[in-house]
């Protein structure tokens, strides 16, 4: 399990968070976390937050770890506004 650094992003106002984490952490994990911690808020029943690296059309979703998605030491990752 290797760690990585990365900033996730509001996906409203843009602010930052940056984060060192491991890179086997899903991105639902990752979308609880960035919840508890206040970045974003709860999402309305059967709505879901999903993760997209910036710049790319990469999406990171559920049970996919962020290596699994691509995620790379430095990069940048957008929290997507839930869709019903």
């Amino acid at each position: 399990m290797a760690e990585i650094s990365v900033t996730f992003l509001h996906p409203i106002n843009a602010a930052e968070k940056p984060a060192t984490l491991p890179d086997s952490i899903t991105a639902d994990r990752m979308i609880n976390e960035l919840i508890a911690i206040g970045f974003v808020t709860e999402p309305k029943p059967n709505e879901k937050y999903s993760l997209k690296i910036k710049e790319t059309d990469i999406l990171i979703s559920g049970v996919e770890t962020l290596a699994d998605g691509g995620a790379k030491d430095g990069c940048l990752i957008r929290v997507i506004i839930p869709i019903s």
